[in-house]
């Protein structure tokens, strides 16, 4: 729709935003897709509109990755939010102090061999983290499909994992750990508003 034809009665609401609590996906989302997922960084203007969010909402701010906790806060930098990483494995339910990551067995050495020489076969990425291991085909995008294959089978052969596929990334993750779960543990803890609750 060209923004000119926009009228006053059918723009969007405007959102309180006092009164609402923000979960955000770090990458494709604050920060851009690259092709190294190391390589990725909070661009300053993201990051100058999140300080206004956090001051706006009074804290009620948590970026939600499946990156490792401590892979988020590099990318953010000095900016200091409430964060689940790992897919809910890891937990800083404030800027206060960081909570040790729920423990877990992880994913079984053998799944972690076979991923990895999966990668090296197909000339993608693999990564280990928490609670997953990860193959990123943003290098070699026509390896998505295979690689999506390639995770579904493994988790088909083991009923403690799960298939993740997001942004030129699929990975093997242990179920029972979500990013729901943790959005559900950020909305019972302060400093959301108890009206969001």
């Amino acid at each position: 729709m060209d923004s000119t034809t926009l009228s006053h009665s059918n723009l969007p609401p405007v959102i309180p935003l006092e009164r609402h609590a923000f979960f955000l996906d770090l990458d494709g989302t604050l920060a851009p897709i690259v092709d190294n997922p190391e390589d990725a960084c909070l661009p300053e203007a993201t990051r100058h509109l999140l300080t206004q969010l956090v001051a706006q909402t009074n804290g009620a701010v948590a970026v939600i990755s499946g990156r490792a906790l401590a892979d988020v806060d590099r990318i953010l930098g000095a900016l200091r939010l409430p964060v689940s990483g790992s897919h809910g494995l890891e937990l800083r339910l404030s800027t206060a102090a960081d909570h040790a990551p729920k423990q877990s067995a992880g994913i079984p050495a053998p799944v972690i061999d076979r991923v990895e020489e999966f990668a090296v076969l197909h000339g993608v990425t693999s990564e280990r983290k928490p609670g997953a291991i990860a193959l990123h085909y943003r290098k070699a995008p026509d390896q998505g499909e295979a690689c999506r294959a390639f995770v579904d089978t493994l988790v088909g052969e083991d009923a403690s994992l799960r298939g993740l596929h997001g942004k030129m990334v699929s990975e093997v993750a242990l179920k029972g750990v979500d990013k729901g779960g943790a959005v559900t543990r950020f909305m019972a803890s302060p400093p959301l508003p108890s009206d969001c609750r």
